[in-house]
This record gives C-alpha cells, sequence and structure tokens, in this order.
C-alpha cells in the first residue's frame, strides 16, 4: 500500500472521508505535484475512519485498518480520532517529524496540543469552529429570562429549556440523538476531562460521584424531553451551535461560552498511516494541506487569519484561550452509551459506569 513508485515516480495516496469527498482541491494537488517533481498525488474517496469511544470497537477496528492500509495521508473529523483507535499502531506518531518542524510557532496552542496524548502526536489539525450556545435573545426577553451566561451550571441551563421548549406529549417525542456538540458542554460543565492521564496508555475515568451525579441529571433533563434533538436545531430559542463574531448572518442571534466556561473545539485531522513507504513525504503533504483555506472554517494557523477582520480575530483568539483540546475530550462519548447499559443490564448509574469504564480499558489490551 501507500506511496507506489514507478521508475522515479511516486503515487502519494490521501484518503479523504465519504462526507468530504471535494475536501481537497485539484488546485491543490497540482500546486504540490509542481513543488514536488515526480510526485502524483491521487485521491482515495468513501476512506473514513470510523472508531468512536463508543463504538463496540471489534466492529470498526478492521474498517479502520482496511482504510489506513488504502492511503498514506488521511483526512478525519478530529472527533474520531479516538485514543483507542490511535493506540493500535494503524497510523503514525508524527513527534519525531514535528519535533523538527517550526509549524508548532504559527498554531494557536490549544490547537497544537489536540492531538497530542500517551507521549505521542497523532495527527495535524487543519480547518475548525468554536461552539458556544447560540440563542435568540427576543425569545429570553419575552420570558423575562436571563440570558445565557458562561456560569450558569447544568440546572440554569435545564430552566432556560424547561421555559423555552413546548411541552412534548410521549407521542411527539421522537428519541434521543446524540450529537458531539453535546460532549463539549458535558465536558464544560463537568469541570474536567474523564481521562486518567497518570498512566500510559491514558484510561477512562468515568465512575466518579461527580460524573454519575451529572450523568443522573442530565437523564432527567432528557427525560422531560429538553435535549431530544441533541440541541442542535438552530431554529430553537436555544442551541448549541459555532461561535462567530456575528453568529448569523442577520444578526438575530447571539452567542455565549457554553455554561462551565468553556467552549467547543471542532477540527479536522490529518493523519498518516503507519504502512506509508514514504513518511517524510506524506508529512510534507499533511503540512501543506494545513496551510489551506477551508471553506466554513477558521484557519487553525494565525498566518491565515489576516484575511479576516480584526474585531472577528480577536473575539476568535479569545475564546480559544478557554476552548477544549481534542486530548481533553476523549471518551467523552462513552456516557453516550449509559441509557443502554442500563436498559440491557438494568444497572444503576454508577454500575454502567463501571462497566463502561471496564470495557474500554480492556480496549487497550485487545
Amino acid at each position: 500500500m501507500g506511496v507506489l513508485s514507478s521508475g522515479s515516480a511516486v503515487i502519494l495516496k490521501v484518503g479523504v472521508p465519504s462526507y468530504r469527498n471535494d475536501v481537497i482541491s485539484q488546485d491543490w494537488m497540482t500546486a504540490f505535484e509542481v513543488a514536488h517533481p515526480g510526485v502524483t498525488v491521487e485521491i482515495v474517496t468513501n476512506c473514513s475512519i470510523y472508531t468512536l469511544e463508543q463504538h463496540v470497537l471489534e466492529q470498526t477496528f478492521d474498517i479502520d485498518l482496511e482504510h489506513a492500509r488504502s492511503a498514506d495521508v488521511l483526512i478525519s473529523s478530529g472527533f474520531r480520532v479516538s485514543a483507542a483507535l490511535m493506540h493500535t499502531g494503524y497510523f503514525l506518531d508524527l513527534t519525531s517529524f514535528v519535533q523538527n518542524d517550526s509549524l508548532a510557532e504559527d498554531y494557536y496552542p490549544v490547537i497544537w496540543r489536540s492531538f497530542q496524548w500517551n507521549d505521542g502526536f497523532w495527527a495535524l489539525p487543519y480547518g475548525m469552529n468554536l461552539v458556544g450556545l447560540t440563542y435568540d435573545p427576543i425569545a429570553f426577553n419575552l420570558l423575562g429570562l436571563p440570558h445565557p451566561d458562561p456560569a450558569w451550571t447544568l440546572e440554569d441551563l435545564g430552566d432556560a429549556l424547561r421555559a423555552l421548549t413546548p411541552a412534548l406529549s410521549p407521542y411527539q417525542k421522537h428519541g434521543k440523538s446524540f450529537t458531539a456538540s453535546e460532549t463539549y458542554l458535558w465536558i464544560s460543565l463537568l469541570g474536567a476531562p474523564l481521562v486518567d492521564a497518570s498512566v500510559v496508555p491514558n484510561l477512562p475515568r468515568l465512575n466518579t460521584p461527580v460524573v454519575a451525579q451529572f450523568v443522573e441529571k442530565w437523564t432527567a433533563m432528557d427525560e422531560q424531553g429538553l435535549v431530544d434533538d441533541g440541541l442542535v436545531d438552530h431554529g430553537a430559542p436555544i442551541s448549541l451551535g459555532p461561535i462567530r463574531a456575528d453568529t448569523t448572518h442577520d444578526n438575530k442571534r447571539a452567542w455565549s461560552l457554553l455554561p462551565g466556561g468553556r467552549a467547543g473545539l471542532e477540527m479536522g485531522a490529518i493523519l498518516i498511516s503507519a504502512g506509508t513507504q514514504n513518511a517524510e513525504l506524506a508529512y510534507e503533504f499533511a503540512k501543506f494541506l494545513t496551510s489551506q483555506k477551508y471553506e466554513a472554517q477558521y484557519p487553525v494557523r494565525r498566518s491565515l487569519m489576516s484575511d479576516y477582520d480584526g474585531l472577528e480575530v480577536q473575539t476568535i483568539e479569545r475564546v480559544l484561550e478557554v476552548a477544549l483540546p481534542a486530548a481533553d475530550m476523549r471518551f467523552s462519548t462513552c456516557l453516550w452509551n449509559v441509557g443502554t447499559y442500563r436498559h440491557v443490564w438494568k444497572n444503576s448509574i454508577e454500575e454502567a459506569l463501571e462497566k463502561i469504564q471496564q470495557d474500554r480499558k480492556a480496549a487497550y489490551f485487545m
């Protein structure tokens, strides 16, 4: 697999996910080829990374291995770069490359450290959005409600949702829809990641009194139908969504940091297959991709922010100071499974958290 040689020619294969098959433009490929004579860049479409922490890992590792064998460089959502997947050995640790590179100087620090854990550097970030609460100020004012505030607790959020959300009958509820944005809210409210960094590999730390109490309160809100849509209905009076200087084009919505005072950090990730035959060239292409601008995403590198209004840049940089790096989001999706574990095994919340925690730990020693 990987970089194929034909005489002096080199074919560099780049895997792109099904949801972003058009993420790399032909102009970019041509520019890289011109700068690297003898190199041809080929796109491998529908090359998605699937493993998330809450999945049954045995069912997805085979797919991830197949795709890691299909290309030298792989593009992914940062949300899918899980701790368990990086432990498989399918992807290169980029530490030796970034240590001999000045690239870090151009990155915002929280973004640069996002994919660093277990003494490794697993992906180069590209393209980012920040996630907070967006809301309709008029809806709040009509009900005399205080506007969202970073100092809000889960109880404050629940009170606002109860006032703003029409009561749903059991026949109207459509079932819980979990979203990545929710996990940012959870970690912001919990005030700490669900990671035990005192051991390597870092392990999940789910079954604690603080987490159990939080899950109990969140479950109660879920049962009231307050978070059925995953809080991502951007037409609702309050939702989780991207933070931008104007929030929406017509400026009818405002935004706040998440309750707990943090912001979510959505990014793309560029990985290199451990099976590549030309790791240095693959890294050069990965680095090249970080220097491009992506539609509907802010750049991750300071030098690319010059096209944005100064006030907008100040806003983004201020929010980045409290943004959650991807490394702090590890194991957060495990909380999605609490309801299932309780239903199937009739566990208490604490028992469910303990079982999920042990299952995730076992994944490192498969």
